[in-house]
């Protein structure tokens, strides 16, 4: 995949101006992406460090629970496969609204779903979707608002 993918040129980002650094650090829009973006990754990176524990609170055996945890990284590559068709569908603050918001509603349900162990398996590949998805929102928050002749 890497022979073919990485020979296709960037596509074009048009953006209507060019932003000061300095302006845009400071601006609310900014500030407002920096503080839900962090509190969104302790969210979805708190469910990774925290499955285990959970789904063995929960009944379930220790290998159950690791196997749960590896699907949901196989949820992970399913959300980063589906990001493009994400991308062509809805606008940036769209998907970052909807994303966040599963994040939280998924890992939401995972604090309080007491089972069966098919249904918390589930929730680990949700969460697994939403954290894909959510690292190339992550990712991209910067360059897809304010452009990328500044980002470094």
């Amino acid at each position: 995949l890497h022979l073919f993918g990485l020979r296709l040129p960037w596509p074009e980002i048009e953006h209507a101006a060019e932003h000061h650094p300095s302006a845009v650090a400071r601006s609310r829009p900014f500030v407002m992406l920096t503080v839900a973006m962090s509190l969104a990754a302790f969210s979805v990176y708190a469910v990774v460090v925290n499955l285990v524990p959970l789904l063995t609170e929960r009944g379930m055996s220790t290998s159950a629970a690791a196997v749960a945890l590896g699907l949901g990284g196989v949820g992970q590559v399913l959300g980063r496969l589906g990001y493009a068709r994400l991308t062509a569908k809805t606008s940036v603050r769209t998907r970052t609204a909807l994303i966040l918001l599963a994040s939280a509603v998924v890992t939401a349900l995972l604090g309080v779903v007491p089972g069966p162990a098919l249904l918390l398996i589930a929730g680990s590949v949700l969460a697994g979707v939403t954290r894909g998805i959510f690292t190339l929102v992550q990712a991209t928050a910067i360059t897809d608002r304010w452009g990328a002749v500044h980002y470094g």
